[in-house]
């Protein structure tokens, strides 16, 4: 920084909505095209105070060009992070010969850490639910952390007070909930789209809603009625509140079979609490043959047929399957903990 030197354009502040284009020159030229069809529409506007239908209007006309009459379809855009994730750089200190960490801001290494993981939902002791989100960095950073802190699982089931009390479950992406449908007033299964971390919603759709977000759209560019998927986007407190059963259960998350068949996913299961007088004997009784093929079969080759392999978590499954015990699937991690001898 110089007292000396002024310079000639500063970048305004993207604030936390607005975004700026980020080419100076080609930002430039789209003013410049705003303002001459202001001035060609006679509307009183100018490059400070039009809107979005006047944009809406010349990107119909072609009305953004080029100087040598190239249309512009595409720029890049700058934006603020609301939640960024910033990592230091590391350099080789030569005097001490360690590596050590460069405090220096513009060395600072930022990513955008919005995309959130999943979402672990608790009660209180009012019965009343919150939400925890979790973004996909610090989901990562349970699973891989820093050298010489623990590593500890990716969905945090603990009952903490001061995280919201009495783990309830999680929810993430692509994951499906059995709650009341508002429509029929009957129990539906819904798959979660989308959350934010912002406003501290969960996005859900009917599992079989196929219709895109926006909609069709007919030959004029209106979008045909009842094309947009049916949403709910709801906080977790009112996803219990609002959308429980008529018998006063809550939401329940789900796991549906490529066949229809519904299960309840109880994530409350601790393995490392059970024991296995807790467990169901036939479960036990599955993950004790797994662990006997896998013995047997130390190769494990995988079978051309396409045939689980002997004694894997897919071939565990399909027993519970045929047996019809597939309610008992969130039992086979603590069995297969309890029955698995050290050192394996």
């Amino acid at each position: 920084k110089s007292a000396a030197f002024t310079p000639l354009l500063v970048d305004p502040n993207p604030g936390t909505n607005s975004f700026i284009v980020r080419d100076r020159g080609l930002r430039e030229r789209l003013r410049a095209c705003i303002n001459t069809w202001c001035e060609s529409q006679a509307n009183g506007r100018d490059v400070d105070s039009f809107t979005g239908n006047d944009v809406k209007a010349m990107v119909e006309q072609g009305a953004f060009t080029h100087k040598s009459g190239v249309p512009i379809h595409s720029v890049i855009l700058m934006r603020t992070f609301n939640h960024p994730v910033k990592m230091p750089r590391r350099y080789w200190d030569h005097a001490s010969g360690q590596w050590k960490y460069d405090d220096n801001p513009a060395a600072m290494r930022v990513y955008d850490g919005g995309n959130i993981h999943h979402v672990e939902i608790r009660k209180n002791d009012k019965g009343e639910w919150s939400g925890r989100f979790i973004t996909a960095h610090e989901a990562a950073m349970r699973t891989n952390p820093k050298r010489g802190e623990a590593r500890v699982p990716v969905v945090d089931r603990s009952d903490d007070p001061d995280k919201g009390g009495q783990f309830v479950m999680s929810l993430a992406e692509g994951e499906s909930v059995r709650m009341l449908d508002p429509e029929t007033g009957t129990p539906g299964i819904f798959v979660v789209y989308e959350m934010s971390k912002a406003q501290g919603n969960i996005g859900l759709k009917r599992h079989r809603d196929a219709r895109t977000a926006t909609g069709k759209k007919d030959s004029d560019g209106k979008v045909i009625p009842d094309s947009k998927r049916g949403e709910i986007k709801k906080i977790p407190k009112d996803l219990k509140n609002n959308y429980s059963l008529s018998d006063g259960s809550p939401p329940v998350k789900v796991r549906v079979s490529p066949l229809g068949k519904i299960t309840e996913i109880d994530e409350r299961i601790r393995p490392v609490e059970a024991t296995l007088d807790e467990l169901d004997p036939r479960v036990v009784e599955i993950v004790q043959r797994a662990l006997e093929l896998r013995a047997e079969n130390p190769s494990r080759k995988k079978d051309k047929s396409g045939k689980p392999l002997p004694g894997s978590w897919r071939w565990m499954t399909r027993q519970l399957d045929e047996q019809g015990l597939d309610e008992f699937a969130p039992q086979l991690t603590p069995a297969l903990r309890l029955l698995r001898l050290p050192g394996d």
